[in-house]
């Protein structure tokens, strides 16, 4: 359906932010300092939840894409850098790659 020259596109209210780390207590510190400044936290605890997280994101119609990322590096199941070369590899595959 087109949008009128009236009607308004739908946008983002707050930044959504992925935080990925195998540590619950970074985890949680994040949190509470997202909440702080009304960002949209999403949390993983591996590299395998991480991509599972940015597909599901890539799904939706509006803010499809996290405004940040902070991974770990050393995490079980998928490491955080075999999982940002996964996640770019699908942003790259769905025509939702990002610039730098």
């Amino acid at each position: 359906q087109l949008l009128s020259s009236n009607s308004e596109i739908p946008t983002c209210k707050y930044p959504k932010l992925l935080h990925v780390d195998d540590n619950e207590y970074n985890l949680y510190v994040l949190q509470i300092f997202a909440a702080l400044f009304d960002i949209e936290c999403d949390s993983a605890r591996n590299g395998n939840e991480a991509v599972a997280f940015t597909k599901a994101r890539s799904e939706q119609k509006c803010c499809s894409n996290y405004n940040l990322i902070l991974m770990d590096i050393n995490m079980p199941v998928l490491d955080g850098v075999e999982a940002t070369k996964t996640i770019r590899r699908n942003e790259i595959e769905h025509g939702s790659a990002r610039n730098g």
